[in-house]
């Protein structure tokens, strides 16, 4: 039994040097920071001016989210080849609520949103757009282009389809200032 514990206990101690240990060679550097920039959301984000600078939850200001009825901060998501921001919109009724989600597409125009609708084009501010609704009643979408292969998407999805374009297009009158 002696034998087991010192067996149990020298495993332990070289399991756990072992782990403190690091096989990469070098000296290590300090990163300095400016200790007075901040991370805080500006009241009113200044426009991007590329559209690899496009952050979709800084498109949004949070006094923007609130006067259309968003409940906090816009929750990021990333999938390959697109950012995105989702804010919540809570009614009285359940079946009235909805989300609201505006995706940056690196490498989509305006010609590849998908949606057997129709495309109804429109001009935000100095960006072409189209308003359509999506497949499935899955909501209504405002594609906004900020180059020939860039948009930004502002798609309202829950409850009833019809009122959801509404929403969208007040969304992308807010946002569009701020594309490049």
């Amino acid at each position: 039994m002696r034998r087991s514990f010192w067996i149990a206990a020298t495993m332990g101690v070289a399991l756990a040097l072992s782990s403190c240990s690091s096989p990469e060679v070098g000296s290590p550097t300090t990163v300095e920071r400016d200790p007075g920039s901040t991370s805080t959301q500006s009241s009113d984000p200044s426009p991007t001016t590329s559209p690899t600078s496009v952050k979709p939850c800084e498109l949004l200001t949070d006094s923007e989210a609130s006067s259309i009825g968003a409940d906090g901060a816009g929750q990021p998501k990333k999938t390959k080849g697109s950012t995105g921001c989702r804010w919540r919109v809570e009614k009285a009724l359940a079946a009235d609520s909805y989300n609201v989600d505006v995706t940056y597409y690196e490498a989509r125009s305006l010609d590849d949103v998908v949606s057997s609708q129709t495309k109804k084009p429109m001009k935000l501010g100095s960006h072409d757009a189209i308003e359509v609704l999506g497949d499935n009643k899955s909501g209504c979408i405002v594609a906004i282009a900020v180059s020939d292969t860039t948009r930004v998407d502002v798609v309202v999805a829950g409850g009833e389809q019809t009122r959801l374009c509404a929403p969208a297009v007040d969304v992308a009158k807010l946002i569009e200032p701020r594309l490049p």
